[in-house]
């Protein structure tokens, strides 16, 4: 019996006329993105609030998420219980709904105090989560949680100058060190105040294959479908027919030097190997056999594979 309902995903989650909230420190390696977040502290107004987030999971232990303001004191940090069903890039997304709760209280006690409030910046090092939280029109899982923080900034940006940054973990910037060290110990303490999330029904289906209770398919099938067998003759032949910038497609695709997340995370430009849509290691293999976002380019390219007689 499941403690709480299994979340469930949108095709439409927010009107087409909603423009994606604005990011600045994405697409650059990990060195500049730290030097900028530095630069940034340095630069920083005493009335404004720089907010640090981090989610933990620790395997056969728990999972927690953080948000602290060093400044003002403020440490608001949930321990997810371990029945529940959900990844580390969720309890991210929880660390960013915590920021947005810190970011509530510091506005309500300025406003209170007739104290001035400056730009709002909350940092995260889950590019994956940023990305979601500021553009979340693509569906895919925790939509819920993504969702609640792209509509509650949108709330904020009303009243507030808001901004989402990355901020790459274990870089030595001391604001995410501490949120880290806060989500930990919210995950191993079971006594810190919990939240509940929805498991993910591809979790739920992950951990009950990982647990050996169901199966669906055979040896045969996942063999058929992860490595088509291919007809070298022809396969030769067509690639000689190939342009010189084909050819560069398919070398970089064959090594997986390619720009999908799992290869960017190895050379250090992004820091989650997720693919947004379907939260697998977003490799190759994955992107052109079994991501949910290009069935149908998957199908079309199987049909024309077949219809060559390449496979």
């Amino acid at each position: 019996m499941l403690s709480s309902p299994i979340g469930t995903v949108k095709l439409h989650p927010i009107p087409p006329w909603l423009p994606p909230l604005p990011l600045s420190n994405l697409g650059i390696d990990k060195d500049t993105a730290r030097k900028k977040v530095l630069e940034l502290l340095d630069a920083s107004k005493t009335e404004d609030i720089m907010i640090f987030t981090n989610g933990s999971d620790i395997p056969n232990k728990g999972k927690g998420a953080a948000a602290i303001i060093e400044k003002e004191n403020i440490i608001i940090k949930k321990h997810i219980p371990t029945t529940s069903k959900v990844t580390n890039y969720e309890t991210e997304l929880l660390g960013l709904i915590l920021a947005i709760e810190a970011a509530r209280r510091v506005i309500t006690k300025r406003s209170i105090n007739g104290e001035k409030l400056g730009t709002i910046y909350i940092f995260s090092n889950n590019q994956a989560a940023i990305k979601k939280s500021t553009n979340p029109f693509i569906p895919s899982t925790a939509q819920y949680l993504y969702l609640e923080i792209f509509h509650s900034i949108i709330t904020l940006k009303k009243t507030t100058s808001i901004q989402l940054l990355w901020c790459p973990g274990h870089t030595g910037v001391t604001g995410n060190e501490l949120a880290d060290t806060e989500a930990k110990k919210a995950a191993l303490d079971p006594t810190t105040s919990s939240f509940e999330l929805k498991p993910s029904l591809t979790k739920l289906m992950q951990e009950t294959v990982t647990e050996g209770i169901v199966n669906p398919f055979t040896e045969e099938e996942i063999l058929r479908t992860k490595h088509l067998k291919s007809n070298p003759k022809v396969l030769t032949k067509e690639m000689n027919k190939l342009e010189k910038a084909q050819s560069s497609i398919l070398n970089q695709l064959r090594s997986e030097h390619v720009g999908l997340n799992k290869y960017l995370k190895r050379i250090h430009l992004r820091g989650d190997p997720l693919c947004e849509t379907c939260n697998r290691p977003e490799s190759v293999n994955h992107f052109m056999t079994y991501c949910r976002r290009y069935k149908a380019q998957q199908k079309r390219m199987k049909y024309n594979l077949k219809k060559k007689k390449i496979v």
